[in-house]
């Protein structure tokens, strides 16, 4: 397994005029390639504004509580490129990839809030997909994910031997919080 620590999106976001989410830099970095942005744990739609400020021309979101699936439907109903299911991101997932015809950019963010933690879960439904470089994004990895960062590389790496794993900082003060990114050399490549 690749490992580098090797982006600190928290302190790049504030270079930029004007200053922009530590997500905003991550998605940018690592969407080369991908049209279709695809999220679980949807919670107030932030994640989803920046990938649709990102120009991704179809985004597809999860949340598992009614109220926030409810403002973020809401909060994207002007936009027909938006698609907020209220529901579990593996059901969700079960039925959005065989959907899919092209590389994406997973966000999996849901976790907490009585939905445990289902990333395992969600990247072995992922690894269903016949696009075997997807990237694939894993929120709150310290808080989550302590002690399975290993596992959550060891599904990944089945979907793909040659997927490469990178860390990013996100919050710049308080606790320490990063994501997982895995992520395949051949970027515009369906393999």
């Amino acid at each position: 397994m690749v490992k580098e620590k090797r982006l600190a999106a928290c302190y790049l976001c504030e270079e930029r005029d004007p200053p922009v989410h530590p997500l905003f830099i991550i998605f940018e970095e690592f969407k080369e390639g991908c049209e279709v942005f695809v999220e679980t744990g949807t919670h107030y739609g932030d994640a989803v504004q920046i990938a649709l400020d990102l120009g991704f021309k179809k985004l597809h979101s999860v949340e598992m509580a009614h109220p926030l699936a409810e403002h973020s439907k809401d909060r994207f109903k002007e936009a027909d490129n938006v698609f907020i299911v209220e529901g579990r991101s593996e059901q969700f997932l079960v039925d959005l990839i065989p959907t899919l015809k092209k590389r994406c950019l997973f966000w999996l963010d849901a976790h907490g809030e009585g939905g445990g933690n289902p990333a395992i879960e969600e990247i072995n439904i992922i690894a269903g997909s016949k696009i075997k470089n997807h990237v694939i994004i894993i929120d709150d990895i310290p808080t989550s994910y302590t002690d399975n960062q290993e596992a959550l590389m060891s599904a990944i790496l089945k979907i793909n031997s040659e997927y490469k794993f990178t860390w990013a900082q996100t919050l710049k003060d308080g606790p320490e919080d990063y994501v997982l990114i895995a992520y395949h050399e051949k970027s515009k490549q369906e393999i």
